[in-house]
């Protein structure tokens, strides 16, 4: 009886060594615009809320009907919430919006969503919008190098979270001998 005991106690043991892991993620609960709105005005920032805590390493883009990349400002990290400024209000567009963040518990968990901003007409100069969209371009090209230094950034820090539940690992695999051991003598 004490040997069952034992055992028992022995198994039990990782969840208690190891309390760290657990099972909740984070996910996208609401946001600023929300999924599928059509606003009537400019927006220069975003807001992501999440059902539980991120890290600091989030990641956030945002991207045009065509593709192109818009300019972000400044991303604040309060958990659970994400504050996007943007360097310039967005125009009439669709847009997506693709986030990726690390959860208090190291899991990683990404997403989409999508709003339009529809704006009344304006008469504007066929050369001043030549010179912002080449503009925007060439801005594009710079941000796009550092985007891809944020995500090379999250990449590495995934990877760090994931390798943390190597001890729980070893330690379920030595129990399990030990347990498999400790039964084949008892029999043998």
């Amino acid at each position: 009886m004490k040997k069952q005991i034992l055992l028992i106690f022995i198994l039990f043991l990782p969840i208690f060594v190891f309390p760290n892991h657990k099972g909740a993620h984070s996910y996208l609960q609401s946001s600023f615009p929300e999924q599928g709105s059509v606003i009537e005005e400019g927006v220069s920032e975003l807001e992501l809320v999440f059902n539980a805590g991120i890290e600091k390493s989030s990641i956030v883009e945002i991207y045009g009907s065509k593709e192109n990349s818009i300019a972000i400002k400044e991303l604040i990290v309060e958990s659970p919430t994400i504050y996007v400024t943007l360097e310039e209000a967005l125009h009439t567009d669709d847009y997506e919006v693709r986030w990726a963040v690390i959860g208090d518990d190291g899991h990683p968990t990404d997403g989409v969503f999508h709003f339009s901003i529809l704006l009344p007409v304006q008469e504007e100069v066929e050369d001043e919008k030549v010179e912002e969209v080449e503009e925007a371009e060439q801005l594009d090209e710079v941000l796009n190098g550092e985007n891809e230094l944020r995500e090379e950034e999250s990449k590495n820090v995934i990877a760090d979270k994931q390798s943390s539940n190597l001890p729980f690992i070893i330690s379920l695999i030595v129990i399990g001998l030990a347990v498999f051991l400790f039964i084949y003598r008892r029999k043998g």
